[in-house]
């Protein structure tokens, strides 16, 4: 028996389909941040997706800031001292979408409203009222250099003690963070 030798040819053809619709990209999500309450020159993550290293910009309360790490699902920045109190709006656009969120960040920069009394003695006690007092790190010093004993904190209240070595009038400085 003799076998048969048999060629197939297929000839094949490329057909471009062409459906005449725009698709729409997503603009970038924010998810998160942390920490949620920042004070001026500390960094936060935002957390999210869709952004773009290269064509993502972001604003905080219309201010544009500088990113210092970025992937396509988080990036870190921080506020300088130029912001206000209280609750910021994120303003995150990548290409000509943006997302704007206002309920994730708060700025909390430690304010002084007043001390009492105004005058005392060595070893008397101050107190010194303000808002957004970081009770873990927060130095008072008197004519800056001099530390104060600090009794107590909480975020609105600084409790000092009256240095021995102070002067007769002094400037007392409140730093935190």
């Amino acid at each position: 028996t003799s076998g048969h030798n048999c060629q197939l040819a297929m000839k094949v053809s490329t057909l471009d389909l062409i459906y005449n619709k725009e698709i729409s990209l997503s603009g970038p999500i924010i998810f998160d941040v942390s920490p949620e309450s920042i004070s001026s020159n500390e960094y936060f993550t935002v957390r999210g997706k869709y952004f773009r290293p290269g064509q993502t910009s972001v604003k905080i309360n219309g201010i544009n800031v500088s990113i210092s790490m970025l992937t396509p699902t988080q990036f870190r920045t921080y506020i300088t001292s130029n912001f206000q109190n209280g609750p910021a709006t994120i303003d995150v656009k990548v290409f000509n979408k943006n997302t704007i969120r206002d309920d994730l960040l708060t700025i909390a920069i430690p304010e002084i409203y007043d001390f009492s009394p105004k005058e005392g003695f060595y070893d008397d006690t101050i107190s010194i009222t303000g808002a957004y007092f970081d009770p873990l790190d927060i130095k008072v010093q008197f004519n800056r250099g001099l530390s104060a004993q600090i009794v107590a904190v909480s975020e609105n209240l600084i409790k000092i003690k009256v240095p021995y070595d102070a002067r007769e009038t002094n400037t007392i400085f409140v730093t935190t963070r």
